[in-house]
């Protein structure tokens, strides 16, 4: 259940409205991971927007519907691990963190 609740809060951490910006990437006490860790594989979409995570990195997923809640499109967008996208994981938690610009990191809430 913890690790659902984590998966979930990144994710929208990710894809929400209001942005946090940090002068340092958290967390400064986690182990940062340079492969996207196994236990976190894993699809989760919702009317409007899905996630899937793998391998290859983190793919956010677009769904625009029309007013019968049809699907008329869907665009996505993977990102990979890299210097501007990292993944530290502290004690039970995985927290990912990606480069604003290239003074600012940046969680949005």
């Amino acid at each position: 259940m913890k690790f659902l609740l984590t998966i979930t809060v990144s994710l929208l951490t990710l894809s929400s409205c209001i942005t946090i910006y940090f002068t340092d990437s958290q967390s400064k006490e986690g182990e940062r991971l340079y492969e996207v860790p196994k236990e976190i594989y894993g699809e989760w979409f919702s009317e409007k927007e899905g996630w899937i995570i793998n391998k290859s990195g983190l793919t956010n997923i677009d769904i625009k519907t029309d007013s019968n809640a049809n699907i008329i499109d869907t665009t996505s967008n993977t990102s990979y691990l890299n210097d501007s996208l990292r993944i530290y994981k502290e004690k039970e938690l995985y927290i990912i963190n990606s480069r604003a610009n290239n003074d600012y990191w940046e969680i949005n809430e």
